[in-house]
């Protein structure tokens, strides 16, 4: 058992903040976004794909769909073709409708080219993306609308002193903490200063389910007597935490009524794993009794397909790509499902999968030159960090605005060529 103490330095109240209309207007320029309606356009499509992965096979794609675009240009009705021709199962039958959306859902071609469109009106021409060409038609396009500082001031005057707030606190606790070498000395600052001291305590080893707090329950473990949590850790709502160990009792073998919740919540916690692994031995037996893979599929409706997997991208709602990845693609060591054969259970963070390849598609001159650029990209990217760190030796430059301090630096231009 360790008992800890953590002394509380709230966030002040929106009252007791002071505040300047400056810091108002400042704060409401930094914020537009929370304060703002984002542009949303609506949006219907029609899709045509390639039949394969060639060059042959994309003109051919283009084609088909600059002929649908010409006759939805001569009067006929864009659901009706959506109907009949978009490859796109889940809008088709509803005339290509894709609803409604704001910026960053889309593609970035399909995007970029229905955003420059207002209410009513087609694309001049289709549009390229990794699935196919686009016929689109945007039906709605409102812009984004701000709202006026005068609108809005008791919310973002709120806002910002909640905000100052949390700094304040910041600051305090950065400062007692450096001042305080002892807990005593805390303790006495939290006295004088008003505020709160608590005593707790903590089973080591204890399962933490809320991730908020976890990590400080993480340090705090390996800990000894006497000794602080490194940094104020900031908790909502609750402001930041300075804490310290107090004491560790050493272990007990705990009796049966303080051993039974974490008993019945373990049992309960490893109830899905157990029924997930007795399905697993009953679909073995059926499989070692004659069922072929599709047959054991059908009692549940069939296999879920899923089509055009890449690496990187992993089978959806199973965690992990990289699992999918060792074995549609293979490893160093090991070689890659073959096609047409299904492969044991595999585990994934979500559940048991056995998988089956189906087709496996090479990629075209166009997909080939676009995957060597942006390995080359990223290998110059990566090279180019120890450039910006030399230039932050030779050069120290301290960014004051919090979003620029995130934001990715330009590669410089490149120098002549080698004589």
């Amino acid at each position: 058992m360790l008992s800890y103490t953590k002394r509380g330095r709230d966030p002040a109240g929106d009252a007791e903040v002071p505040l300047t209309r400056a810091e108002v207007e400042n704060y409401h320029r930094e914020n537009l976004d929370k304060y703002s309606a984002p542009e949303l356009l609506r949006a219907r499509h029609i899709l045509i794909e390639p039949t394969a992965q060639t060059d042959e096979a994309n003109e051919a794609a283009r084609r088909q769909a600059e002929q649908v675009l010409a006759r939805v240009r001569n009067g006929e009705d864009f659901a009706t073709l959506a109907k009949q021709f978009s490859m796109d199962i889940a809008t088709k039958d509803k005339g290509g409708d894709l609803g409604t959306f704001g910026r960053g859902t889309m593609l970035d071609a399909f995007e970029r080219a229905a955003f420059s469109m207002q209410s009513g009106e087609l694309v001049p021409d289709p549009v390229r993306t990794e699935v196919g060409w686009h016929v689109i038609q945007v039906m709605e396009h409102d812009a984004a609308v701000v709202q006026p500082l005068a609108w809005v001031y008791s919310s973002v005057s709120s806002d910002a002193a909640i905000a100052k707030g949390e700094r304040m606190a910041k600051v305090t606790a950065d400062s007692i903490r450096r001042i305080a070498r002892r807990p005593a000395d805390v303790v006495r600052l939290a006295e004088r200063m008003g505020y709160t001291v608590v005593p707790n305590q903590h089973k080591v080893g204890e399962v933490i389910s809320s991730s908020a707090v976890r990590p400080f329950f993480q340090e705090l473990e390996t800990l000894s007597a006497g000794q602080f949590v490194a940094e104020p850790f900031k908790m909502k709502g609750q402001g930041y935490w300075l804490a310290w160990v107090d004491s560790i009792s050493p272990p007990r073998t705990p009796t049966w009524d303080e051993a039974k919740p974490y008993a019945i919540d373990a049992f309960r916690r490893g109830g899905g794993e157990r029924a997930m692994n007795a399905k697993r031995a009953e679909l073995d037996s059926m499989s070692a009794a004659g069922w072929a893979f599709d047959s054991l599929a059908a009692l549940w409706g069939g296999p879920e397909r899923t089509r055009e997997l890449a690496p990187g991208k992993g089978l959806a709602g199973m965690g992990n790509y990289a699992i999918f990845d060792s074995v549609a693609f293979g490893t160093s060591r090991s070689p890659a499902l073959e096609t047409g054969k299904v492969s044991g259970w595999v585990q994934f963070p979500n559940g048991l999968v056995r998988m089956r390849i189906a087709e496996r598609i090479e990629p075209g001159p166009q997909q080939l030159a676009e995957r060597a650029a942006n390995i080359r990209a990223a290998e110059a990217e990566e090279g180019l960090r120890g450039y910006f760190e030399e230039l932050k030796k030779r050069y120290p430059v301290k960014i004051l605005e919090a979003r620029m301090r995130d934001m990715q630096l330009a590669s410089p231009p490149a120098g002549p060529p080698a004589p």
